[in-house]
């Protein structure tokens, strides 16, 4: 199954283009690295993944992902567990009183929280608890994000994501503020989450 396929795409900002002809196709099962210099477009391409962006309609184009042209956010998000520096930035600053357990369980809604209005079954209560045990974070369940680690925060963020088992992942710049050890560990849990 393909979980890319971009033909003919084009992308503007104003009418400045910052994408220009891109063809894609990615299938499930590979491991794609999207390497290139500050300004050349890698953040655009994750906006594009994300539906945060579209093309420009001027040219004809076609953008499917998971086979589909058209996803609801919330059907996007439990397919593909994006996680990017701006995800991060913002659970700094905007979730900062929230514990490991509550950034994980907040992916059944995809929201920045939890809320008294959502109501979490057993089912989505025993899930994040195996997502905390699977990333072998269960022992910071209760740490609050402004007393995490980069590390810590970025593998409560895809917890987040696998809430919803994805069916990929897309990581803009995972390792980034993560020291050595870090990133080795980082790296290894790639490669288990890749599995």
């Amino acid at each position: 199954m393909k979980i890319i396929d971009f033909k003919d795409i084009y992308v503007s900002y104003d009418v400045k283009p910052v994408l220009e002809n891109i063809n894609l196709e990615i299938s499930s099962g590979e491991h794609w690295v999207i390497l290139g210099s500050n300004g050349s477009g890698k953040s655009t391409l994750m906006k594009l993944f994300s539906n945060d962006l579209y093309p420009n309609t001027k040219y004809p184009f076609k953008k499917e992902i998971f086979g589909k042209s058209r996803h609801s956010i919330f059907e996007l998000k439990k397919n593909l567990g994006i996680i990017t520096n701006d995800l991060h930035n913002y659970f700094e600053t905007h979730g900062n009183f929230l514990s490991t357990y509550e950034v994980v369980l907040s992916g059944h809604y995809s929201s920045i929280g939890v809320f008294k209005h959502q109501d979490f079954t057993k089912e989505q209560h025993q899930k994040a608890l195996e997502v905390l045990e699977f990333l072998e974070i269960s022992d910071i369940k209760d740490k609050k994000v402004h007393e995490m680690s980069t590390g810590q925060l970025r593998k409560s963020i895809i917890g987040r994501a696998l809430i919803h088992d994805p069916k990929a992942f897309i990581l803009d710049e995972p390792t980034v503020g993560l020291d050595i050890k870090a990133q080795n560990n980082f790296l290894k849990l790639l490669r288990k989450l890749s599995k």
